[in-house]
């Protein structure tokens, strides 16, 4: 009994993964199984500072593929003595872009990098940094 109960779970398994399909040689009452494209990958990433006049921005984005129940986070920070400070940040859910700018003092110079963060696995992913010398 147990077999038969485990091939009837392969059965209904197999059965709920492949979708149905009808080819063009095929009748209504004989449905061919054909595969599914695989889904897309999700690709997330943190673009270098740059300088336009008078502020700092930086993009951060994740792609379609990227599923809707994982959270990632987008910053821009800049060197400090103590450590990195954060100056912008930006939360969203599955695929989405954003830049985040932060204007700066005339004549200060700072080494900026932004980076992406992604719950709940935590991996993430740092820009190249750059040092910027606001005009």
């Amino acid at each position: 009994m147990a077999i038969k109960r485990a091939i009837s779970y392969a059965v209904a398994t197999v059965a709920a993964v492949a979708p149905l399909a009808i080819t063009p040689g095929a009748s209504a009452d004989t449905p061919v199984r054909t595969a599914t494209a695989p889904a897309a990958a999700c690709h997330f990433g943190a673009n270098p500072p740059y300088l336009s006049s008078r502020e700092v921005s930086a993009s951060v984005w994740s792609t379609r593929g990227c599923p809707k129940s994982g959270s990632y986070t987008g910053n821009l920070q800049r060197k400090r003595w103590y450590g990195w400070q954060t100056l912008r940040h930006k939360k969203w859910w599955g695929a989405g872009g954003y830049s985040l700018t932060k204007g700066c003092k005339k004549g200060s110079t700072y080494t900026y990098r932004s980076y992406i963060a992604r719950w709940p696995d935590g991996r993430h992913v740092y820009s190249a940094q750059r040092r910027l010398k606001c005009r």
